[in-house]
């Protein structure tokens, strides 16, 4: 059985344009063409960036662990 990190890369590459690499602190990055458009550290935390009204609606939301 896949780990979780394997089903979001293999989902994340099977989109147009995307990348992956090495993070400099360990983990997977993920690309659209030059741009970076996340990371993941394990199976346990991403840091995925999200216009601040969109932030700060998940983070309300309690939905953020």
């Amino acid at each position: 059985m896949s780990s979780i990190l394997e089903r979001i890369r293999d989902e994340v590459l099977s989109w147009p344009n995307v990348t992956t690499e090495p993070h400099r602190f360990g983990g997977m990055k993920f690309r659209l063409d030059k741009r970076e458009m996340g990371h993941i550290h394990g199976d346990r935390l991403a840091d995925l960036p999200f216009p601040m009204k969109t932030r700060d609606e998940l983070v309300k939301s309690g939905l953020d662990h």
